[in-house]
């Protein structure tokens, strides 16, 4: 039993989400979420791939109570967290009991705790028949006195060293023994250290509160290469599992460019810096500047100032549209740029690929090993590019290229990794796209 905790369901978190509850329907999928603005537009049976879906109130605090409610609710056995918060809040749930237990939380080590066998274990110790041969019999002065005429034992009270331990133990309510048996399991689906909207110091305590949660994690699966190399702390660091992000396959015939037409280049994803869409409409510039003609459509929304000025620079914008439609939008382009400026592994990149679209993407530290053909650094690059890009020969070299290049990124090898996490057996199937 896995029960998904995820921030922000939306875009390609929840996609990869239900990738993961489809790829393993031998386990029961349980699902507590704040659903993002574009989640309105996922397909009315979205939710059908979970046993139940809870929601997230709102307010870190908020939060993190609901999650420790859901985990008593639901009693999984595999806690899969998705994103920087989700993270936060499914290992604080367990509260102060740290992933590997140690001797120092028994109330045996606690001040003024019992330390003799006898007080430690109480009365038990006083029955002649239950002390085993060979050991140490209880004192005369412990054993338990008879009441006087009938031959029964009195009942003797626990020794109140060890009542005051085991009250505060099991009062505790940040301390529940029973959820350190869960499985924690984390997907950051690009890390909050890597946010380079965020300052340098302000990186830096996200990697130091990332290294302290570390402890209480079982499973780093990283959603690319990239995400599980960085994720050094040490001797508390995760065992790592690469998951791969997978994309479906269309089935509708190529697009090829009509003679003399401009060439569309589409961007996706939500407006926001993470994106970079400045990045995008500045490489359409230098695109018309060098003196070709293009098209350009970028498949999302977001903030409401950004959509306007990329419309302003001649950028259709679709908005928030729901999965299908962003595939349709995707087999107009003739050319897919990835702008953004750090990632966890975006599906888009693989729906081009898949579809024979030629790729380009921005030089950052998830395509470093993938091994993608047309990689940029700058938007006068794209430019400099534009005609090896769109050369019909070597459009088909590059989007051959790309599809070698993701070869891990497929429903059987997907499937294999969750079965290695989640601890079922899972045998390899073909997959039959709905």
């Amino acid at each position: 039993m896995v029960l998904h905790v995820v921030e922000a369901f939306g875009g390609g978190v929840a996609a990869a989400v239900r990738d993961y509850a489809r790829a393993t329907p031998e386990c029961e999928h349980h699902l507590l979420c704040h659903l993002r603005p574009e989640a309105v537009n996922l397909e009315a049976q979205w939710d059908g791939d979970f046993t139940s879906v809870r929601t997230l109130p709102g307010g870190h605090l908020a939060n993190i109570k609901a999650t420790r409610w859901a985990i008593r609710e639901v009693k999984p056995d595999v806690i899969h967290s998705h994103s920087s918060y989700a993270g936060v809040y499914a290992r604080l749930a367990v509260g102060h009991l740290p992933r590997r237990r140690i001797d120092t939380l028994s109330p045996l080590n606690a001040p003024a705790a019992p330390t003799t066998r006898a007080e430690r274990h109480g009365d038990l110790l006083s029955h002649a028949d239950l002390a085993p041969s060979g050991q140490d019999q209880v004192p005369a002065g412990l054993a338990e006195p008879r009441e006087q005429g009938t031959g029964r034992r009195r009942t003797r009270a626990v020794p109140a060293p060890l009542d005051s331990a085991l009250r505060e133990l099991t009062s505790n309510k940040y301390l529940d023994v029973s959820l350190s048996r869960i499985k924690q399991v984390y997907t950051p689906h690009a890390w909050s250290f890597s946010r380079l909207d965020r300052s340098r110091l302000t990186r830096l305590g996200y990697w130091v509160l990332e290294g302290a949660l570390a402890a209480r994690t079982d499973v780093l699966a990283g959603c690319s290469k990239a995400e599980n190399n960085v994720a050094h702390w040490g001797p508390i660091s995760p065992h790592t599992v690469y998951v791969p992000n997978i994309a479906h396959p269309h089935g509708g015939p190529r697009r090829r460019p009509e003679p003399g037409a401009p060439l569309v280049v589409a961007g996706a994803g939500r407006l926001a810096a993470q994106k970079d869409p400045v990045f995008f409409v500045q490489a359409v510039e230098a695109i018309r500047a060098a003196g070709h003609r293009v098209a350009p459509l970028w498949i999302g929304g977001g903030d409401a100032d950004v959509e306007q000025l990329l419309r302003e620079h001649g950028v259709e914008v679709t908005g928030w549209v729901g999965h299908h439609e962003v595939r349709e939008h995707l087999q107009r382009a003739d050319v897919y740029l990835h702008t953004a400026r750090w990632e966890g592994f975006p599906i888009t990149v693989l729906e081009a690929a898949l579809s024979d679209i030629p790729v380009v993407v921005r030089r950052i530290r998830v395509f470093d090993d993938a091994g993608l053909p047309v990689v940029v650094d700058t938007p006068e690059d794209v430019a400099r590019r534009w005609a090896e890009i769109t050369d019909e020969r070597a459009r088909d070299e590059v989007s051959a290229w790309a599809r070698k290049a993701l070869w891990e990124n497929c429903y059987a090898v997907q499937r294999r990794r969750l079965g290695e996490i989640y601890g079922i057996s899972v045998p390899l199937a073909e997959h039959t796209d709905a």
